[in-house]
C-alpha cells in the first residue's frame, strides 16, 4: 500500500482560503476533478449493510487501472480497519492510499498535467 502525505498549503483540497476543508468536501472536490480526466472514472462508496467496515471512500478506474483512495482532512488518519482494507485491495492488484487534497488524489493516480 502506498501512502500519500500531506503535499503542502497550496493544494486544493485540503486547505481553501485559509479554512481546512471536511472530508465531504475535499471528497467532492477529487471526484469532480477526476471525473473530467480522460479515460477515468470515479464513484464514492457509501457504507451501508452490504459493504465491508472500513471500505475506502472511492473508487478509481483511469486506463484499466483500479484505484481506491481513502478521503482524509488535515489532522485526521485512517483507521486500522480503513487501512486493513486497503491494505487487502492492493493484495488483489489496486493502488491504494489516503490521501488530504485533490493534488495528492492526482498524484496517486500519475496524472499531472491536469
Amino acid at each position: 500500500m502506498q501512502r500519500y502525505g500531506v503535499m503542502g498549503d497550496r493544494t486544493i483540497g485540503g486547505i481553501l482560503g485559509g479554512r481546512i476543508l471536511l472530508e465531504t468536501q475535499i471528497t467532492r472536490k477529487i471526484m469532480e476533478k477526476l471525473n473530467k480526466m480522460e479515460n477515468c472514472r470515479v464513484m464514492k462508496l457509501h457504507g451501508n449493510q452490504y459493504t465491508i467496515n472500513g471500505t475506502p471512500d472511492l473508487l478509481i478506474v483511469k486506463e484499466g487501472q483500479t484505484y481506491f483512495m481513502e478521503v482524509k482532512r488535515r489532522g485526521n488518519k485512517a483507521t486500522p480497519k480503513q487501512l486493513f482494507e486497503l491494505r487487502k485491495w492492493a493484495g488483489a492488484g489496486a493502488i491504494t492510499g489516503v490521501v488530504y487534497s485533490v493534488d495528492e488524489a492526482i498524484n496517486m493516480i500519475g496524472e499531472n498535467d491536469v
